[in-house]
């Protein structure tokens, strides 16, 4: 009876560490699929990120063009000075004319 008892918890070790290895393999897949999704992931976003960034660079050069043409200071008409508050009209960058 004694040796039936060990064969049988033999078995059942090998069983369990046949089980248990099983499961790591399981283990190492899943593992193994989560980190490519992830890189696979992060290449997405990191080529998004670098197209979203050159975008936004192209529309700041844009932005950039686009106000560097207009004339903050010099105003025509009857419009408001805000540079000196107690001349309107016509504002010139430099000298005032004192005529």
């Amino acid at each position: 009876m004694n040796n039936e008892n060990k064969i049988q918890e033999q078995f059942l070790a090998t069983d369990m560490i046949g089980s248990l290895g099983m499961q790591c393999e399981r283990f190492m897949k899943v593992i193994r699929y989560i980190l490519i999704f992830a890189g696979f992931a992060i290449l997405c976003l990191s080529v998004t990120n670098y197209r979203y960034s050159q975008a936004n660079e192209r529309n700041n050069q844009r932005w950039i063009e686009y106000l560097s043409q207009y004339d903050f200071v010099a105003q025509e008409g009857e419009g408001y000075n805000y540079f000196n508050s107690d001349i309107g009209g016509d504002v010139i960058n430099g000298q005032e004319d004192t005529e």
